[in-house]
């Protein structure tokens, strides 16, 4: 699929292209074009590199070419004009670094940029939502999950994330839905089991609830979340020695959890 956001990329290479061809600059302005090409090729998505769409920071090794092109030119130059041309280019560079380092200033940020560069792309949406999560904002990240899963139907950690809010909401159907639709794409998914099991524990299937958290204990015994809401289960079907073993052993894994509130 051809985005129209990435037509002014495409023109502007064409445009350098052809004017690198011209016989006045093109001794020496075709090694240097073609030598950022080729260095910017295995990273400018022609070809997928990783899970990102694009980095710019892959571009910062290619451009050297361009350094050493800049650096000839001042060189050749009058030494007013050099002057001229580095302050000119120094401001330039401090304002486009302040604006780029806005976009880093917390997860929120970085994420929001991202959606905002590729909004079609499912991953930037799904780590917006936990960012806003983690930030206390689940009510902003609900647009942003079900975007993720509208654009990547197999994202099983939005679906979790977003069941887990539809949980706190009291959506117990909703959030059913989406534990096991995450259960079925990816079964051996520890935190949509453990929400699951949360969630039939609420609707007063203890003994589900205490199978789904044993396979997870099973699969994982460091995960002691799982331990933790498997202890008070079990302590509530009357096997309090059972309970106890497990909820000591998460407190272990995670002493936080000593505060004694029931783990998702």
């Amino acid at each position: 699929e051809i985005r129209l956001e990435s037509y002014p990329g495409a023109i502007s290479a064409v445009a350098v292209t052809a004017l690198c061809f011209h016989q006045s600059v093109r001794s020496w302005a075709l090694p240097i074009w073609f030598s950022f090409l080729v260095a910017l090729a295995p990273v400018s998505g022609l070809l997928q590199n990783g899970r990102q769409a694009a980095a710019d920071r892959y571009s910062y090794l290619a451009c050297l070419p361009f350094a050493i092109l800049f650096g000839l030119a001042l060189d050749r130059a009058r030494p007013r004009l050099a002057v001229a041309v580095l302050s000119a280019l120094s401001v330039f560079l401090a304002v486009a670094t302040i604006r780029q380092a806005s976009y880093w200033r917390d997860d929120v940020s970085v994420w929001s940029r991202a959606v905002s560069v590729e909004p079609q792309a499912y991953l930037p949406r799904s780590n917006l939502a936990v960012a806003l999560l983690s930030a206390g904002d689940p009510i902003a990240a609900v647009s942003h999950l079900e975007a993720a899963i509208r654009l990547e139907p197999r994202d099983v950690e939005a679906r979790v994330n977003l069941g887990s809010i539809l949980l706190s909401r009291g959506d117990l159907a909703g959030a059913e839905r989406l534990f096991q639709k995450a259960l079925s794409l990816r079964p051996q998914d520890a935190p949509a089991a453990v929400n699951l099991a949360s969630l039939r524990a609420q609707a007063g299937d203890r003994k589900g609830a205490v199978r789904l958290l044993e396979g997870v204990v099973a699969r994982d015994p460091s995960f002691a979340a799982a331990r933790f809401n498997l202890g008070i289960l079990l302590r509530q079907e009357g096997r309090p020695s059972d309970g106890l073993a497990q909820l000591r052993e998460a407190v272990r894994l995670d002493p936080s959890l000593a505060r004694g509130r029931t783990r998702r």
